[in-house]
């Protein structure tokens, strides 16, 4: 395979991590950043740096940048956080302020670590997200060693294993950290799978690719110390691979021209691969070439931009553009992560929270509003996300757009925003139709209760009213007899002037009781043919009412039917 020689190389290694957001919310996430000290030279939870690093969230990197402004804002923020004004972010930048680089050892094949070469962690910063989505990332200073393409895809491929117990690659001397007690080598083993872990212990994070840590089975070979009292100062799981970002600068002849060595070279550098992977030829047709010298490759394992110069534009691609890569197109590429490992969460989500069992989607029970509200929660969600975060135009420069969208493309964030939405839309229909049944069962239910419920008070008062109609009947018999009698005491008797008044009196408050009699024994008698003709109408409009509601309900399903047709067509 051909080698080029490097002009510039800038090389940032990306770990991504989750952080959970049900427990917590993204200020208070944010102020425990802020709060948090970090000792980049802690070993085995002993203290070395008497100063200690910290985290400062700030803007992007100030300098020339075409990236829209509401572009980056979304990405970073002053430090304001507690204000009400990061409400609108998206999410937030930290840089980490080292007290000073961490200098490594590295070693490719050789059998000691003194014949390694010196690998440096000058620079680290920090993206967290509101999805709960976060990436950590680091920049290694470009060793003198590391002089060619060849050499530089056999150290991508070693330094992108960060969880690897099997070779020590990576050692550090063993004056810059506190050692295990009872080790007096030089150099210890370094593994940057633990190292990372340790440095984000504090946000409890969970990793996309993670694996049980090897520190202890690669300290191991080199020392024979406490196994057990290694393992519980050690974080238990640690990220397995980093995700590369490269911008690459090669020296070409006068004869040059872009060829198939030159994408096999991105391809290698892109991914992270040697030469045992063998590039295909859909690679080469996939590469994307927006100038003639220069080649982006993007893969899941990373993305790259290599340009080959002359002496005519060396100075552009080695001074000019070499802040603006970082300014603008890292940032590119953080926000193309952001956006697909946030629709995985989102998938991931959904499939935990949302039950297999289709009955419980489709019959009424008691657990259908529980389920609608989750559906709710997450659609909605998805949709501010997809309203807020995804964009088809980021740039003032064309290039730059296009470098973008080429990213979506190999990333399909198209295809996920259609995976995770596609079905969850219709499945909300479904469920808010299974809510309103349940509603229209329970009120129903309310409409039965409160009509047994009347009907148990009208079946009292027409009770009521026949015995006081009864009553009042005897009354009017009694009084009626009494009449009698005192027409009888008229007719048969010769009274005196007093006792004739008495019998007129007598006779004058019986008429008046049979008239009353009357009159209450009329009224409860209309009263309880009143109480059934209402009865009766009643029925007659609920049977009316039946027959609508059947009406409807067909023609709604006329409806449905005529638009899922529609939509098969469609």
């Amino acid at each position: 395979m051909k080698s080029f020689a490097i002009k510039t190389l800038r090389n940032r290694y990306v770990i991504p991590f989750e952080i959970d957001t049900d427990s917590q919310s993204f200020e208070e996430v944010c102020g425990r950043i802020a709060d948090h000290q970090d000792d980049l030279f802690a070993f085995l939870g002993r203290e070395k740096s008497r100063k200690k690093s910290r985290w400062v969230r700030q803007s992007l990197e100030k300098g020339e940048q075409d990236v829209y402004q509401y572009i980056r804002d979304e990405f970073s923020g002053e430090e304001d956080f507690g204000q009400g004004t990061e409400i609108e972010k998206a999410g937030c930048f930290w840089h980490l302020e080292m007290n000073r680089p961490v200098k490594l050892l590295f070693m490719e094949d050789a059998s000691a670590p003194e014949q390694g070469i010196v690998v440096t962690i000058h620079d680290m910063g920090l993206y967290l997200f509101r999805s709960g989505v976060g990436f950590l990332w680091y920049e290694i200073k470009p060793v003198r060693e590391i002089q060619d393409s060849a050499s530089l895809i056999r150290f991508q491929y070693a330094f992108k294993e960060l969880n690897r117990g099997y070779s020590n690659k990576l050692w550090m001397e063993t004056k810059s950290i506190e050692a295990p007690e009872g080790y007096t080598d030089q150099y210890i083993p370094f593994l940057l799978g633990n190292w990372i872990a340790e440095r984000l212990a504090f946000l409890n994070p969970s990793y996309q690719t993670a694996r049980k840590n090897s520190f202890v089975k690669n300290l191991h070979k080199v020392c024979k110390l406490p196994e057990k009292e290694l393992t519980e100062s050690l974080p238990s799981f640690c990220p397995d691979k980093a995700l590369l970002f490269t911008y690459a600068v090669f020296r070409r002849a006068s004869d040059w021209q872009m060829g198939k060595e030159e994408i096999r070279t991105a391809y290698y550098l892109t991914s992270g691969y040697t030469e045992t992977y063998a590039m295909s030829d859909r690679v080469v047709s996939e590469a994307r070439s927006p100038f003639a010298n220069v080649l982006w490759m993007a893969s899941r394992e990373g993305c790259g931009y290599y340009a080959w110069v002359d002496d005519k534009n060396e100075q552009f691609f080695t001074g000019n553009l070499y802040s603006k890569i970082i300014n603008d197109y890292f940032l590119l590429y953080i926000r193309t992560l952001y956006q697909s490992y946030s629709l995985l969460r989102f998938s991931v989500k959904i499939s935990k929270l949302l039950p297999n069992d289709v009955n419980k989607y489709l019959l009424v029970s008691d657990e259908t509003e529980a389920i609608s509200g989750k559906i709710d929660r997450i659609s909605t969600e998805i949709n501010l996300f997809l309203v807020k975060s995804i964009a088809t135009s980021v740039s003032h420069i064309h290039h730059q757009n296009e470098f973008y969208q080429y990213l979506c493309e190999k990333f399909t964030i198209e295809e996920d925003v259609k995976s995770v939405t596609a079905g969850l839309d219709s499945l909300c229909r479904i469920q808010h139709e299974t809510v309103r049944k349940k509603q229209e069962e329970a009120e129903k239910k309310a409409r039965e209760i409160q009509e047994q419920t009347e009907k148990r008070e009208k079946d009292a008062d027409n009770q009521f009213q026949i015995g006081l109609g009864f009553m009042t009947f005897l009354t009017g018999i009694s009084a009626l007899t009494d009449a009698f009698t005192l027409v009888t005491e008229f007719t048969y008797r010769d009274l005196n002037g007093a006792r004739l008044a008495a019998l007129w009196g007598m006779f004058g408050f019986c008429i008046l009781v049979i008239v009353l009699s009357v009159l209450i024994f009329s009224l409860s008698v209309s009263r309880l043919w009143r109480n059934k003709d209402r009865d009766g109408k009643k029925g007659n409009q609920k049977v009316k009412k039946d027959s609508a509601g059947r009406r409807k309900k067909r023609s709604r399903e006329k409806e449905s039917g005529k638009e899922s047709n529609t939509q098969d067509k469609a």
